[in-house]
């Protein structure tokens, strides 16, 4: 999922951008579909750190807090973009990432 998060930051800043903030400001039916992707992928992420966590890959206590922790950094990276190379950040967000979760 970083991966996928980092490829879209780094190909198309727009698209992280209205996934951010621009969302707000869609057509009734637009905003409708983009809230359920939205729900869509917080769904299949929160499903990836569940079963990491009953794997015994990841030790949190409230997956809502982790995957939203997560997420503000994802978030953080269209503005990384314009400082770092994709595979350094991508590094660097993951270990980081791996390692919270982990301990």
């Amino acid at each position: 999922m970083i991966h996928l998060h980092l490829e879209i930051a780094y190909d198309s800043a727009v698209s992280i951008t209205v996934f951010n903030h621009e969302w707000k400001f869609l057509h009734d039916d637009a905003k409708a579909d983009f809230l359920e992707s939205r729900k869509d992928y917080e769904k299949k992420f929160k499903k990836i750190l569940t079963d990491g966590k009953k794997n015994g890959k990841f030790s949190f206590e409230n997956e809502d807090i982790a995957f939203n922790i997560i997420i503000k950094m994802l978030s953080w990276s269209y503005v990384a973009v314009k400082k770092y190379h994709k595979e350094s950040l991508e590094s660097e967000l993951t270990k980081f990432i791996i390692k919270a979760l982990s301990e």
